[in-house]
């Protein structure tokens, strides 16, 4: 499982959002998690990640933010 962290208010979320939706759709093991909800701020935290769009990836703990996000699912 990979997290992908997003405000609905963030501009770049709005872009990457529907690739990850895409990717969610063929099966990809990836969660949304809505930052500005208290349960995705708290499990942000959990992660370290302070800014959206952010994507925790599990194996090798990797946290890409910004344009890395949006390299990840070109």
């Amino acid at each position: 499982m990979h997290l992908y962290f997003w405000s609905p208010s963030c501009g770049p979320c709005k872009r990457i959002s529907p690739k990850v939706d895409a990717a969610i759709a063929a099966g990809k093991p990836i969660r949304k998690i809505d930052v500005s909800e208290d349960t995705g701020r708290f499990v942000a935290g959990v992660f370290g990640v302070n800014a959206t769009p952010a994507y925790v990836k599990f194996g090798s703990t990797q946290v890409l933010t910004g344009n890395q996000v949006a390299k990840e699912f070109e």
